[in-house]
């Protein structure tokens, strides 16, 4: 419970702090958010992305939520969901 409260603070300092968070879509997403979706598109778990990026799973838990909330989705199932429905338009896009 203390590590969700801490990351949600720190979710929100980040959007106070930064307009530019406020931006959805596609194209609003960072480098290593679209890194992370590479991962998660292969079936890593955060804890495997974390070694690989060598980042801690709280980091990616983060990722997570901004990914899901830049793209209006609901939870990190939808967006998946989402990555398999739409992978004509996201190919370009994710591709590192």
């Amino acid at each position: 419970m203390k590590d969700k409260i801490t990351i949600l603070i720190a979710e929100d300092h980040i959007l106070v702090n930064n307009p530019k968070m406020t931006t959805t879509g596609i194209n609003s997403l960072s480098q290593r958010e679209i890194e992370v979706i590479e991962y998660i598109k292969k079936g890593n778990s955060s804890k495997e992305i974390a070694m690989v990026l060598n980042i801690s799973r709280k980091t990616i838990g983060v990722h997570r939520y901004n990914i899901v909330r830049k793209l209006n989705l609901k939870n990190v199932a939808s967006l998946i969901n989402y990555i398999n429905t739409s992978q004509s338009d996201l190919y370009e896009r994710f591709t590192i």
